[in-house]
């Protein structure tokens, strides 16, 4: 999923109220038709084409607005118009600043799993970061999307469960999680420019954004108080076909540290009364951990084709 977060636009299809400065918006996935079409159409302020996925990780502030196309700017100065012959912005959803959460949760947290994040700098150039469980981000803000966001997962959208995702849904007002993180590297990347963008990215990508499905993933995903990496880093020397002797006597804090928050739904209380976790990837492949008194007995990995 692509998220670019905007400000001053309107949704296409709400009630169609007027754009207005400082106001803060989603940019849904934009296909690349969509991108083409002769109803709206990205370029700079000289009427270069621009890709809007360049802009995506940051916030951008309207600058101008006219029937005909909406003017932003980026922390970088760059300026990314959108242009719109029928005086529709589509794709779009307002964002909502959420004080309480903000208050509740502002400071210094750190993920289970690994939070992985990509920074696309140009086109077709981007690299990737990776926080470790036992590195601290810095939450800035919580933010609620007023609208629908599809494929959001249970698990963090960023990587929490690092080699897996489960099935993702249609997330009704999701939340959105201002983040900065000065202990991440980078760890990969690619297209054109990548060492150059490797140099550059470490004071360009300086804030990140994780979607989650509600109030819940807060609690799943996140923790106020420091996690020990420990279990992320013994999980990597698990003998292949290993997986009970391995993970035997683990607790479920352990796994959620070394995997992430598991598959199924709910929220912490709920998934801590569970005695069955789950993972399961892209790619088929899948763990399944099974609990007594809140630690592992069985360990299942494998391939469900």
């Amino acid at each position: 999923m692509r998220l670019h977060v905007l400000a001053g636009l309107i949704l296409a299809g709400s009630s169609g109220a007027a754009a207005t400065v400082g106001g803060k918006y989603v940019l849904l996935d934009v296909p690349y038709t969509a991108q083409g079409s002769s109803t709206q159409t990205y370029t700079t302020s000289t009427g270069e084409k621009a890709d809007p996925w360049t802009f995506s990780h940051g916030l951008l502030t309207l600058a101008q607005t006219r029937p005909e196309f909406s003017e932003f700017r980026d922390a970088q100065g760059r300026v990314l118009r959108v242009n719109t012959p029928d005086g529709q912005l589509r794709s779009l959803s307002p964002v909502s600043w959420e004080a309480e959460l903000s208050r509740a949760w502002r400071g210094r947290a750190w993920a289970y799993g690994s939070l992985n994040y990509a920074c696309r700098l140009n086109e077709p150039g981007s690299v990737n970061f990776q926080l470790l469980p036992g590195q601290a981000l810095q939450v800035a803000q919580v933010y609620r999307i007023q609208g629908t966001l599809p494929g959001v997962s249970h698990r963090n959208t960023f990587g929490a469960g690092t080699l897996f995702t489960d099935e993702p849904v249609e997330a009704v007002q999701p939340l959105l999680i201002e983040f900065s993180a000065p202990g991440w590297k980078a760890t990969g990347g690619g297209g054109s420019g990548y060492l150059e963008n490797t140099r550059r990215a470490p004071s360009v990508c300086r804030t990140g954004f994780l979607p989650l499905l509600d109030q819940g993933g807060l609690d799943r995903n996140l923790s106020h108080a420091p996690l020990a990496s420990r279990p992320w880093e013994q999980r990597w020397k698990q003998p292949q076909g290993q997986a009970t002797l391995f993970y035997r006597g683990w607790t479920k804090n352990d796994i959620r540290i070394a995997f992430g928050s598991p598959d199924e739904p709910g929220t912490l209380a709920q998934l801590n009364a569970l005695d069955l976790w789950t993972y399961a990837g892209p790619m088929a492949e899948f763990y399944r951990f099974t609990f007594r008194a809140g630690r592992v007995v069985r360990a299942e990995e494998g391939h469900m084709l």
